[in-house]
């Protein structure tokens, strides 16, 4: 728990200046990411972000870019330095609620709490805990904690993503069933 009370200052303070540099470095990812900066970079999305509807801010316009850097900040130092790399021969065991806890239109609702463990060589390298409490029709409290524990299509861990860390409190998050 140290360790992940640790690496959790570590990535705060580094969103934190992901979001004061954003506007600056936005300037620099008009025609894609630089080689350099990879921490504040999205490698699996360009500068513009994923085409969703979380903007109506045209595509390749520089407010564009600097809204997805403040959406995402400090992505490529959470997918490098602060997760854990994940291989073939890691359990995952998983606790609680079995599906996938959900809170949008693209993952309809369900409350529940979910614990996932991950070892490797009789110990720890990684968990996570998922709270979804629906508090009224369009809302719920959603808490997740750890890291973000990929899962692939065949309910098994994603080998090929990290285990990015996770800490969030919503309250107020959006719910649909």
């Amino acid at each position: 728990m140290l360790r992940y009370t640790a690496l959790v200052v570590v990535q705060l303070a580094f969103g934190l200046l992901a979001r004061v540099l954003a506007p600056l470095l936005s300037l620099f990812t008009a025609k894609g990411w630089p080689t350099w900066g990879a921490w504040f970079w999205t490698p699996d999305n360009d500068p513009c972000g994923d085409r969703s509807d979380w903007t109506t801010l045209p595509v390749g316009s520089y407010w564009r870019r600097v809204f997805w850097l403040w959406r995402n900040p400090g992505y490529g130092f959470d997918a490098s330095v602060v997760a854990v790399k994940l291989q073939r021969g890691d359990l995952l065991v998983t606790t609680g609620y079995a599906n996938n806890l959900g809170t949008g239109p693209s993952h309809p609702g369900a409350s529940g709490t979910q614990r996932r463990t991950v070892w490797r060589d009789g110990r720890v390298i990684a968990w996570e805990y998922y709270y979804v409490k629906q508090w009224r029709a369009d809302m719920c409290v959603r808490t997740r904690t750890g890291w973000k524990v990929p899962i692939g299509p065949d309910g098994d861990i994603d080998v090929t993503r990290p285990a990015t860390l996770v800490f969030s409190f919503n309250p107020f998050m959006g719910f649909s069933t």
